[in-house]
């Protein structure tokens, strides 16, 4: 027993020596997450007070960062406990400030990625920042995306290559903004040069809005999952040239899981008794929610029918794809002695 405490004494003080740069306080202690081992090593020092602070500490505190928040960035990245703060960090810090990063901005934003700091101003944050702030209107929207992109500095010149590829093609920048903002997976690919080529090989003119979505679907749906949703298509009476066709006319059709594409398929079938090869003419259908959207909306039109206040040959897409104000002018409130029973059974039907 006294020789085990001996030697976690030793573990303990060699421990210590390795981080001399914390000093510790009669008002300031450090926890430290443990192994599994018997001796239980310290592992990672974290902070549990902020009076009289370690230099560390304290250069985060007076930067807005909590105690809980210092703990969160050791705990991602421990690394940084051994870095210079006013040498590494302050001079990112000053960067995000002069491009209109507010101070919560900059805690928010290292506090989810803290890896940041340990990037080159010169060789990375600046070159890669300066690259991607052309795709958007303004510095703050840039920044963003910028910060809370880990990816995004790791490897420069995939991300030169990747944004080369996109420019020569003539896709806008607005439109590389919306991959950066919304589909990012597109920008990490490997295989992009081949997804692009793909994309236009199906018809998809790279300056047009459908072609980043068209991509998107490409790069995020991997080809076993693809496949499964082709499958899932055909089941339901389409030919590979009428999926073709959904897909050139509503990219995102092929980013509905294979679920929920059979799912609409079999209401619009089964129980309405509708052809399937409608909703090829109209894909987008498929992004919506059959619960709040499609299967209460039916049943309005089908009470519309019965009523003989609708058309059989009317536009079987129209009251889909209208927003729910405009949906409830035109097929509700349009019908003032029947308001109230199309009402009742537009909101019995939908589930919030």
């Amino acid at each position: 027993m006294f020789k085990s405490l001996l030697h976690l004494k030793t573990i303990i003080s060699t421990t210590f020596q390795t981080t001399s740069h914390i000093s510790l306080h009669s008002s300031f202690s450090l926890q430290f997450f443990t192994t599994n081992s018997t001796t239980k090593l310290p592992k990672r020092p974290r902070f549990s007070t902020s009076q009289d602070p370690d230099p560390f500490l304290a250069f985060f505190r007076s930067h807005g960062f909590s105690v809980s928040q210092v703990n969160s960035i050791l705990t991602k990245s421990p690394r940084l406990i051994s870095c210079n703060t006013h040498e590494l960090f302050l001079p990112k810090f000053e960067f995000l400030a002069s491009k209109g990063a507010s101070k919560s901005d900059i805690v928010l934003a290292v506090t989810k990625n803290p890896n940041f700091l340990r990037s080159s101003i010169e060789d990375k944050i600046i070159p890669i920042y300066e690259l991607m702030r052309r795709f958007f209107k303004s510095d703050k929207e840039a920044l963003n995306y910028f910060i809370t992109w880990p990816a995004l500095l790791k490897n420069k010149r995939v991300v030169e290559q990747v944004f080369k590829i996109l420019c020569d093609e003539g896709v806008k920048h607005s439109h590389i903004a919306y991959l950066i903002r919304m589909r990012s997976c597109v920008l990490r690919s490997g295989e992009l040069r081949k997804a692009v080529d793909e994309v236009k090989e199906l018809g998809f003119n790279p300056s047009k809005s459908d072609f980043v979505t068209a991509l998107a679907a490409k790069v995020s749906v991997s080809k076993t999952k693809w496949n499964e949703k082709v499958d899932a298509f055909k089941s339901w009476g389409w030919s590979e040239e009428t999926i073709a066709a959904a897909f050139k006319r509503h990219p995102r059709c092929m980013l509905a899981s294979k679920d929920k594409i059979n799912a609409i398929m079999s209401f619009w079938v089964n129980q309405l008794g509708w052809n399937s090869l409608e909703i090829a003419m109209f894909p987008a259908i498929l992004g919506y929610s059959l619960e709040k959207r499609i299967i209460p909306r039916t049943s309005v039109v089908q009470c519309l029918l019965t009523l003989g206040l609708r058309k059989n040959n009317a536009s079987l897409y129209s009251p889909f794809v209208m927003s729910e104000k405009l949906f409830l002018e035109k097929y509700v409130n349009k019908f003032e002695k029947e308001s109230f029973q199309l009402l009742k059974v537009y909101h019995g039907e939908r589930k919030n």
